[in-house]
């Protein structure tokens, strides 16, 4: 599926916090990212343990077209991947 919906011309994306368990009993706050093509309807979901931009830039790597990310706290944006 990731390689369906990066080949899509357009994309927007977004995430969220999630809490995640580690192996120790303990846990911290990850990010479960979503992906969506709305011309097809596809939906790919990937969680990364940070908010860091490496998770989505790796996602996105082949992705070459425009893509959009929701607002966060009244700004939004475009990013390019693969630039």
């Amino acid at each position: 599926m990731r390689r369906e919906i990066t080949a899509a011309d357009y994309l927007q994306t977004d995430d969220t916090s999630i809490t995640v368990l580690d192996e120790r009993g303990g846990s911290f706050k990850g990010r479960l990212w979503t992906y969506l093509d709305p011309l097809t309807h596809q939906v790919v979901f990937d969680a990364t343990p940070t908010h860091e931009g490496d998770g989505p830039a790796a996602f996105l790597a082949p992705f070459r077209a425009r893509c959009k990310r929701m607002p966060i706290a009244a700004t939004t944006g475009s990013i390019k991947a693969g630039a």
